[in-house]
């Protein structure tokens, strides 16, 4: 109908009609390129924030996850130490048996971190991250990827120092396989449905038979395996506290930017 009406004012030569209907194309142009805008940035606003709604999710479950991984790693770095110390003392004390025995055994442990936040690492892989609107945001999720390359790394050094000690000659320490009843009670008591129920049924896992102590003083490298456990398990704990503290960074501001009106 406007380019009928159009044609026949250039006919008649009526310029004025011509410029009217010129502005009411050029307008209505320019009005749909502004309402795909605004849906386009409605949508993306709509994305976002189920991203950040992801994210504060993600991060609440890793600190959760972290702590149970800080905790594992004080047992056995306090157990290690344990070790060391009956080592150069030559005394296991009594209210420490316990401790020095999950000590020899932990001696091939390894705990791994958490794993990153799967919301953050499909926006690392798409190239997400930069389309988040908050800087501030950004910057904190940069913090943390930093953080926890340098954490995931301290893991993989001690999967290879536990490696490296599996790998040496036998410990003067034996060690019980659980019998085929203990699993059959562990999984029927529900053991294998999470990490701590796991850890509860002693049956499970192998338990210590007998250790010797002097055979453990009588060698030196022994004893630097135990120190060496010891101080990589105390450097990884110090690292995991700085995890959490840039995951709990993370959730704080996602929480206080959703209070925000």
């Amino acid at each position: 109908m406007i380019l009928s009406r159009l044609s026949r004012a250039i006919r008649e030569q009526n310029w004025f009609a011509v410029a009217i209907e010129f502005l009411i194309v050029i307008l209505g142009v320019v009005i749909g390129f502004q309402i795909t805008a605004w849906n386009a940035e409605r949508t993306a606003r709509v994305q976002e924030a189920v991203i950040l709604a992801n994210l504060e999710e993600d991060f609440q479950t890793l600190v959760s996850e972290t702590d149970d991984v800080i905790e594992r790693t004080f047992e056995i770095a306090r157990n290690a130490t344990v070790v060391v110390e009956a080592i150069d003392s030559g005394v296991v004390p009594e209210d420490r048996v316990g401790q020095f025995e999950e000590g020899l055994i932990s001696l091939v442990w390894a705990v791994q971190p958490p794993q990153s936040p799967s919301t953050l690492q499909e926006l690392v892989s798409s190239g997400g991250l930069s389309r988040l609107s908050d800087a501030d945001l950004r910057a904190a999720l940069a913090r943390f990827m930093e953080r926890y390359e340098a954490v995931d790394g301290m893991a993989n050094l001690l999967v290879e120092a536990r490696f490296n000690n599996a790998q040496r000659a036998p410990l003067p320490v034996s060690l019980e396989p659980g019998s085929v009843a203990d699993l059959e009670r562990a999984r029927e008591s529900g053991a294998f449905l999470n990490s701590d129920n796991y850890r509860a049924a002693q049956g499970v896992r192998s338990t210590l038979e007998h250790y010797d102590l002097e055979a453990l003083q009588a060698d030196p490298a022994l004893r630097d395996m135990f120190v060496a456990s010891r101080d990589l398990n105390n450097t990884y704990l110090s690292w995991l506290v700085a995890l959490r503290v840039r995951a709990q960074d993370v959730v704080d501001y996602l929480e206080s930017s959703g209070d925000t009106p």
